[in-house]
C-alpha cells in the first residue's frame, strides 16, 4: 500500500495564513475602534473648543462677518441710529469677552445703591459745558439719567426757598397717605397768607384735590391742611420733612413749615432742591400732578368746583416742560424748579432768587439738550445674523436676533459707538428656539454703554442617522 507523505510545508502554510487573516481581521477592526476613539475624541475636543471660544464666522443681515478676530469672538458692523452729523466708525475687536467688561455706563462705576443722589459737577462738564449767564443769585442744572451738575451758580450757598418747598410737602403726602382719603380742613389751615383756594373750616374734599390745589395754584392752606391732616401740627410735618430730607442725603436742607414762608431756618440750596426734585419726579401722582395745567376740583357737598392753573408758564411754552414748581417771598425773591423731557433725556432747572426766572430756565435747559443727546443702539430685532448648525434635519443654519433694544446717552460732539457680536462659531444639533445665544455689546471708547442678548428665532432638529454595520458592533459593545 502505497501511503501518502504528509507535508508540514502545507499544514504549517495554512495555519500560518490562517493566522495572519484572523490578525488582518482583528487589526481592521481594532483600527476601526482606534479610528472611532480617535473621532470621539476629536469630537469632544471640538464640542468643548466650541462651547469655550465659538467657530467660524457667521454671516448676517447686514454683510459677511469679519474673520475669526482671536479668542472666538467675532465684530460686525453696529446698526445704531445717532443723531444728524454724529458718525458711527466700524465695530472692531476689543478683545472683549463675556463678563469681562462691566455693564456700568458712559458716566460711572458706581452701583444704583451707591450713586449719590446729590449731584456733583464733572471736570469734564465744567470744561465742555456751554458758557451760559443767568440772572439767578444760585442756580443748577441736573441731568437726571446721568446724576450729574451740568451747571451750576453758587449751588452750595443757603437760600430761602419760598413756594418750591411743597415739592418736599406733596412727597411726603404722597408716601404717607392715601389719595382718596377725605380731609377734613381744621380752623388752624384757614386764612394762611400767602397764595390760597380759600379754604373755610369743616370743608372735606380728598388727599387728591388738596395736592393738585398745593402744586398748581400754590395754595398755603392746602399745604396746612395737608400737614394737620397727616401729623396733626405744622411742626409735626416738618420733622417728616426733615427726615425724608436726611434720608436722601440733603445736608444743607431744613424744613419748619409745608408751604415755604419765610423762617430763618428754612433753607435749601440750588443744588440740593434739584436733587429732591429728581427723587419727587420719580413718583409718578408727583410727576402727573405737576406736568397738569389746568385742573378742576369739587368744594364742599358738590356746592361747584374749584379751577385750578398752575403757574408754571413753561408748561405752556418750553417743549418738553413737565412742570415743576414756582416760588416767591419778599426774602426768596423770584425762586423756580423746572423739568423738561425730550428724547430719552430729563433736565431739572433750579434757580433762586432770579429776576429773569423764564430766560434763565430757557437759556439753561437749552444747553443742556444740546450737551447730551439719546442715542438708539439697537431696537428689538435690528441686529440679526446666520449661525450655522451642524448635524441639524433639512436645514444648515437657524437665524438669530434681539428681543430688546438698548440706548445710550452721550455727549454731543463725540457720538462714535463700535459693537462686538459674541456667537459661537457654530452650534450642534438640537436647538431650542427662543434661547439666548450670544449678545452684541456697544463701546464708546472702551467703556461698554449697553448690550443686547442674541436668541434663536427657530429651533433645528437633529437628523436621524443610520448606523453602518461597525457602528452598530461599536454600539452593541458599548463602543
Amino acid at each position: 500500500m502505497i501511503k501518502k507523505k504528509s507535508s508540514n510545508k502545507d499544514s504549517s502554510g495554512t495555519s500560518a495564513t490562517a493566522f495572519f487573516m484572523t490578525a488582518a481581521a482583528v487589526g481592521t477592526v481594532a483600527a476601526v475602534l482606534l479610528s472611532y476613539a480617535v473621532l470621539s475624541v476629536c469630537a469632544a475636543l471640538i464640542t468643548t473648543s466650541s462651547k469655550e471660544t465659538g467657530g467660524l464666522p457667521v454671516s448676517s443681515e447686514i454683510g459677511v462677518l469679519s474673520d475669526s478676530c482671536g479668542d472666538g469672538y467675532i465684530a460686525a458692523m453696529a446698526s445704531v441710529s445717532l443723531p444728524s452729523g454724529a458718525g458711527i466708525k466700524d465695530a472692531v475687536f476689543t478683545g472683549a469677552k463675556p463678563d469681562e467688561k462691566s455693564d456700568d455706563g458712559a458716566f460711572s462705576t458706581e452701583t444704583e445703591a451707591e450713586k449719590p443722589i446729590v449731584p456733583s459737577l464733572s471736570k469734564e462738564a465744567a470744561e465742555a459745558f456751554p458758557d451760559i449767564s443767568v440772572s439767578a443769585e444760585c442756580a443748577a442744572l441736573m441731568c437726571v439719567e446721568t446724576g450729574e451738575l451740568l451747571y451750576e451758580k453758587n449751588a452750595d450757598l443757603h437760600h430761602a426757598m419760598a413756594s418750591t418747598t411743597k415739592i418736599m410737602t406733596a412727597l411726603v403726602a404722597i408716601e404717607n397717605c392715601e389719595l382718596d382719603n377725605t380731609v377734613t380742613v381744621s380752623s388752624d389751615a384757614v386764612g394762611i397768607i400767602g397764595s390760597s383756594v380759600y379754604l373755610y373750616a369743616g370743608e372735606q374734599m380728598t388727599m387728591e384735590s388738596l395736592l393738585y390745589a398745593l402744586l398748581l395754584e400754590s395754595a398755603n392752606d392746602a399745604a396746612a391742611a395737608i400737614a394737620i391732616e397727616i401729623s396733626g401740627s405744622i411742626d409735626g410735618f416738618a420733622q417728616l420733612m426733615n427726615e425724608k430730607a436726611a434720608s436722601l442725603g440733603l445736608e444743607n436742607t431744613h424744613f419748619t413749615n409745608p408751604h415755604g414762608l419765610d423762617n430763618e431756618e428754612h433753607y435749601t440750596t440750588a443744588r440740593e432742591l434739584a436733587a429732591l426734585t429728581s427723587a419727587a419726579l420719580k413718583n409718578e401722582t408727583f410727576r402727573e400732578i405737576v406736568s397738569t395745567y389746568k385742573k378742576s376740583i369739587e368744594m364742599h357737598n358738590g356746592q361747584g368746583t374749584r379751577l385750578l392753573i398752575n403757574h408754571n408758564k413753561l408748561l405752556k411754552s418750553y417743549d418738553g416742560a413737565i412742570g415743576v414748581k414756582t416760588g416767591y417771598t419778599s426774602n426768596s425773591g423770584r425762586c423756580l424748579v423746572t423739568a423738561a423731557s425730550r428724547d430719552g433725556l430729563t433736565y431739572i432747572a433750579v434757580t433762586l432768587n432770579a429776576p429773569d426766572d423764564w430766560n434763565d430756565h430757557r437759556k439753561m435747559l437749552d444747553a443742556g439738550f444740546g450737551y447730551y443727546v439719546g442715542v438708539t443702539l439697537a431696537e428689538p430685532g435690528s441686529e440679526s445674523f446666520s449661525l450655522p448648525v451642524v448635524g441639524a434635519k433639512d436645514i444648515d443654519s437657524i437665524t438669530v436676533s434681539n428681543r430688546s433694544g438698548a440706548s445710550a446717552i452721550l455727549r454731543s460732539d463725540d457720538c462714535s459707538v463700535t459693537s462686538v457680536v459674541e456667537l459661537p462659531h457654530f452650534v450642534y444639533a438640537p436647538v431650542e428656539d427662543e434661547v439666548q445665544i450670544g449678545k452684541v455689546r456697544y463701546y464708546h471708547g472702551d467703556t461698554e454703554i449697553g448690550s443686547v442678548d442674541l436668541y434663536t428665532d427657530t429651533g433645528a432638529e437633529e437628523e436621524e442617522i443610520k448606523l453602518s454595520f461597525f457602528e452598530k458592533l461599536k454600539s452593541l459593545f458599548g463602543l
